[in-house]
């Protein structure tokens, strides 16, 4: 009720000047006329002088003056104490409310003022009330940042809840503090879901009576472009200091996924670089970081907004459900997404990738500043990845020469075939940066690849395994004489072997090593990741191969030059055993002995050929256990042995042409001790007559070699001579032709 006087007093002060000059002339007049009934009435004069010296100072100095002239007349007639008491107040009384009124005035004057500019101007007014911030005055431009709005309406009734909790607690505390409050950057949800930026300063409104708050002056000027380009100069000052601090291109990827995201309102985001006609995903951001992504992979055209961005080198926008779009959604199962916007990344009219921003709440749309300023930073993000590409590029070659250096070293560091082949696995395990390593190399007939040298999570694989040419992933890398790769496991567990299932290896690359333009064997990697196969892992596993390939003929070059000087010493020193003595059980013992120590042999044992009882008598014995060395010193010609059966068809046999043991020949060897090992028994033939047996076994099962062969025959040959020559026994064989070869 007061309120409503008081604004119906300040809007119609005319009517009032007419009112109260009026009853200013009739007291005039009865104070001139009937001096006796004035004084009772100036006790009801003074406020109503008050009132009009209030609500009109304009004329507040002439009705002073008249008040003033007429309490004159009025003590000039009755000079009384009351009189002059009266003459003395009403002036001190209507100078005070004059001074007082004139300054409310003109604040209330300058508010109608500003009030009538806001109307017309962009800025926002309104005058809110308590309790509850009721808006008593607004301007159209209020209602436009509001949505709609009215007086007598409750701020919260015309803003969503959200904005109107803040805005209510700035003005609670602008409020408690009675200060003045400024905001630079509040954000107004206003109609249609649109966001904007307003600079707010609110005012409280006190009472000068009391000094305290009764309501507050909101004004609001919209900056939302003000913001929007200091967002955007901020995004683009972080991308180039990006550019300019680091030139590692995971993290600038990952930098420029993060601004474009930040720049375009996205909260989910994926970077791709184009690979072999493909969009491979690079960075992801948002809700995707919490999703097993992998390496997402979508052939070129079937990502059609980049297709087209890329065509058109400009920044394409659209919005769509994302489940419309399958290759994406394919590769992001449980993604939603309500707005999407595809900038590309274009360099010297060249494509290398682009950003994919996604906003998964609702489908807003993006601004066509964001989508320009998107445009921009793409521009720039593409030279960065450019820079940052060439620098990867520039260390990825210095390491791959450093990778080269490692495996020719490798084949520097020894000349050891085994110690070669650990080194290189080794190596390229590390420089690779794989999780595990190994080679593989031929046999003799070239028909299966035996594992040599491991390392990293097939360490604990079988030394002893092999794999047939053609078979695996390897067996056919080795069968075609090309690299061939597996970038994920998946069901095909069973093609990666060497490599077993439970060790994790998800990828696996086999590139030949080729000796002389034979392939002698394969280099294979794998790693615990799938798709970590790229063009330079590709072309340099390659290179580390044919450096491999080198060490490994060398190795193998140096290890046929140590067999072969072993071969010649051990001859040597058969031969020197054989000279020494004419005795024929120290000839077999010396040389005999020689045999086994260099050979490395299990057992050895040299026999005679004594024709009268048709049976082979033991000359020397090594490594045979003691009742066994007895069982064999006599062994008849019909006793099935396989020497026995090599001296009656003057033939080498050997576990490779003799795999099939008789019952009685596994019983010789199982109380031997060396069933499971290599073996050869061959005969003693001097002038092609069988005058004795040499029979030996050596650990492992690996078939015996061509020099192996040769160098038992020339041992053979030495000690059949060195026999002749010590007075064979009487009654020998009568001398028949040698031939070692059958």
């Amino acid at each position: 009720m007061r309120g409503q006087l008081k604004r119906f007093l300040q809007q119609h002060p005319g009517q009032l000047v007419i009112f109260f000059s009026l009853l200013g002339v009739i007291l005039f007049l009865e104070a001139l006329v009937l001096p006796e009934t004035f004084t009772g009435n100036a006790g009801w004069f003074i406020p109503i002088v008050a009132a009009v010296v209030l609500f009109t100072p304009r004329y507040a100095a002439i009705l002073v003056f008249l008040t003033f002239v007429v309490f004159a007349i009025h003590v000039i007639i009755r000079a009384d104490s009351a009189a002059l008491m009266v003459m003395v107040t009403v002036p001190a009384f209507g100078i005070t409310a004059f001074l007082a009124s004139a300054a409310a005035r003109l604040g209330f004057r300058q508010a109608q003022l500003v009030r009538e500019a806001l109307d017309q101007s962009p800025l926002a007014y309104a005058e809110i009330e308590f309790p509850g911030y009721r808006l008593t005055t607004c301007n159209d431009t209020f209602r436009r940042m509001t949505g709609s709005c009215s007086s007598g309406q409750l701020l919260a009734e015309c803003l969503p809840p959200d904005t109107a909790a803040r805005l209510s607690r700035m003005m609670d505390d602008a409020v408690a503090r009675r200060e003045r409050a400024e905001f630079n950057e509040f954000l107004f949800d206003g109609e249609g879901g649109g966001e904007t930026y307003w600079r707010l300063d609110i005012v409280p409104v006190t009472e000068a009576s009391r000094g305290t708050p009764h309501a507050v002056s909101l004004f609001a000027f919209e900056v939302t472009g003000n913001v929007l380009r200091d967002r955007n100069r901020e995004s683009a000052l972080r991308i180039s200091t990006a550019f300019m601090s680091s030139l590692e291109l995971k993290a600038t990827m990952n930098v420029v996924l993060e601004n474009m995201a930040f720049s375009t309102d996205a909260d989910t985001g994926i970077l791709f670089l184009l690979e072999d006609e493909q969009w491979v995903a690079k960075a992801v951001l948002g809700t995707l970081m919490q999703k097993d992504t992998g390496k997402l992979r979508i052939p070129y055209d079937d990502l059609w907004p980049a297709v087209e961005s890329v065509l058109s080198k400009h920044a394409r926008t659209c919005s769509y459900p994302l489940a419309e779009f399958s290759p994406l959604a394919g590769g992001v199962p449980g993604l939603d997404a309500g707005s999407n916007l595809v900038v590309p990344l274009i360099t010297a009219n060249r494509a290398v990738g682009a950003v994919w921003c996604i906003q998964t709440d609702e489908p807003r749309g993006f601004s066509e500043g964001q989508v320009e300023f998107a445009t921009v930073i793409g521009a720039q993000a593409a030279l960065a990845i450019e820079n940052a590409t060439i620098y990867e590029n520039e260390r990825s070659m210095r390491s791959s020469l450093e990778a080269i250096e490692a495996i020719s070293e490798a084949g520097l560091a020894s000349l050891d075939l085994e110690e070669v082949l650990i080194e290189l696995v080794t190596r390229t395990q590390d420089v690779m940066q794989m999780d595990a390593a190994m080679i593989l190399l031929a046999d003799s007939e070239g028909t299966r690849l035996e594992l040599r040298a491991m390392a990293g999570a097939v360490a604990a694989i079988d030394t002893e395994c092999s794999v047939r040419a053609g078979e695996c992933l390897a067996g056919m890398a080795f069968a075609s004489n090309a690299p061939m790769k597996i970038d994920d496991v998946g069901d095909h567990e069973s093609e990666i072997f060497p490599f077993t299932a439970g060790s994790g290896i998800r990828s696996v690359l086999a590139v030949p090593l080729r000796i002389n333009a034979k392939t002698a064997g394969i280099l294979q990697i794998g790693s615990l990741e799938a798709n970590v196969f790229s063009a330079r892992e590709w072309g340099l596993i390659q290179v580390l191969a044919d450096r491999a390939s080198h060490a490994v003929q060398n190795s193998m070059l140096h290890e046929q030059t140590r067999r072969e000087l072993a071969r010649v010493a051990l001859l040597r020193d058969v031969a020197a055993a054989c000279a020494r003595t004419r005795d024929l059980r120290q000839i077999a013992a010396d040389s005999l002995e020689a045999v086994y120590r260099q050979m490395g042999c299990a057992t050895a044992g040299i026999f005679y050929h004594d024709p009268q009882s048709s049976a082979l008598v033991n000359l020397a014995f090594f490594g045979h256990p003691e009742a066994s060395a007895r069982d064999l010193e006599v062994i008849p010609l019909d006793r099935d042995t396989l020497l026995s059966k090599a001296v009656l068809e003057r033939a080498i046999i050997t576990h490779d042409n003799w795999p099939d043991l008789t019952k009685a020949q596994a019983q010789v060897l199982a109380d031997l001790g060396v069933l499971d090992n290599r073996r050869a028994a061959l005969p003693i033939i001097y002038k092609d007559s069988v005058i004795g047996g040499l029979a030996l076994t050596m650990p492992g099962r690996d078939p015996w070699a061509e020099t192996e062969l040769d160098t038992l025959k020339g041992i053979a040959n030495q000690i059949a001579v060195a026999m002749a020559g010590s007075g064979f026994p009487s009654g020998s064989l009568a001398p028949a032709p040698l031939n070692l070869n059958d």
